[in-house]
């Protein structure tokens, strides 16, 4: 798998340069870019292309549901883990109704948990990719089978049928 371009928000500075240092020695294809505030990450997101977006939950002004919420509403579905140090059941539900992929819980051991953050963030990533290039996929073969001039019918083995272009569809109508 190539590089991952992960936005990581937070308003502990602190914690950034630890997530940092951590998730990019925990696995080398990471590639963690760092912001204490939501609106400077919305700026950014606007402008340059992530992978995967790791957010803390409680923050000043906008918290980190509010963020995804902001992000979904503009039509951004990259992967987004909540990473918070809360542990109630309500946010957690509330982030993955709002498309958040993974909720986790900040530990206080940071190997093992920049180890299970950096494993949630490859697995979403490497979801997101695949779904993203079986899409392009069935586009490109939806375009082909459309444009032909020849009537196309895929069948199984017991001759039901699993799809057909618009004409041959056109066909078995009339």
């Amino acid at each position: 798998m190539e590089e991952i371009k992960v936005l990581f928000l937070d308003d502990k500075k602190s914690l950034l340069e630890q997530a940092q240092m951590f998730l990019e020695k925990q696995d080398d294809r990471l590639d963690v870019h760092t912001f204490s505030s939501p609106e400077d990450a919305l700026e950014k997101i606007s402008k340059d292309e992530f992978d995967a977006i790791v957010s803390d939950y409680q923050m000043p002004n906008i918290d980190g549901l509010d963020f995804l919420e902001r992000l979904r509403d503009d039509g951004e579905d990259i992967p987004f883990i909540i990473f918070t140090g809360r542990s109630r059941e309500e946010v957690a539900m509330e982030a993955l109704n709002l498309g958040a992929d993974r909720y986790l819980q900040k530990k206080r051991d940071p190997t093992s948990q920049y180890g299970v953050l950096a494993d949630a963030i490859v697995d979403e990533v490497r979801h997101y990719r695949d779904h993203m290039s079986l899409q392009k996929s069935e586009e490109e073969k939806r375009l082909v089978l459309n444009n032909t001039s020849e009537m196309i019918v895929h069948q199984d083995l017991d001759h039901d049928i699993v799809w057909a272009d618009e004409r041959a569809a056109e066909f078995s109508e009339e």
